[in-house]
Formats: structure tokens, C-alpha cells, sequence
């Protein structure tokens, strides 16, 4: 059990830095990449998974567009989705 309590804490740990690290970074004009499961949730820019067997992104347009990054057409068009 005590485990079970260590491995949840860890991951709301890790996620709460990375919430802290997506806030701070967010109007700033710097990509933020990240294959944290909630990454796309929290704020992040590309968000990397993997998709039968292949490396995917997905794109929160949005975050990019707050931060004036310019994300090309062809880059749009390669994401597994864009928010």
C-alpha cells in the first residue's frame, strides 16, 4: 500500500513541477515539447506519444499563438491532432 501511495505522489509531484513549468514558460516565446500524458491539458505546445508503434504530436495551437510562435502549415498538417 505504502508503495501504491509513493508511486501516486510521485506522479502528481511530477506533474504539479511540470504545471509550474508550462505557467511560467507560457508567454514566453519558447516551444515547450513533452511526452507527459497531460502535457497538452496543462498548457505545453507539442505533446509527443506514441500511436501503433510510431511517434506522433499533438499541437495546442492556442499555447503556440499565446507565446507568437509561428507553427507551419506542414507542421500542422504532420499532428495527429491541433487544438
Amino acid at each position: 500500500m505504502q508503495n501504491l501511495l509513493q508511486t501516486i505522489m510521485r506522479k502528481f509531484y511530477l506533474s504539479l513541477q511540470l504545471f509550474i513549468g508550462v505557467i511560467t514558460l507560457s508567454d514566453r516565446a519558447i516551444l515547450t515539447v513533452s511526452d507527459n500524458d497531460n502535457f497538452i491539458k496543462l498548457g505545453g505546445m507539442i505533446q509527443l506519444l506514441i500511436d501503433n508503434g510510431k511517434i506522433r504530436f499533438d499541437i495546442n495551437r492556442s499555447a503556440t499563438d499565446r507565446a507568437d510562435l509561428k507553427v507551419s502549415s506542414k507542421l500542422l498538417g504532420l499532428a495527429r491532432n491541433v487544438n
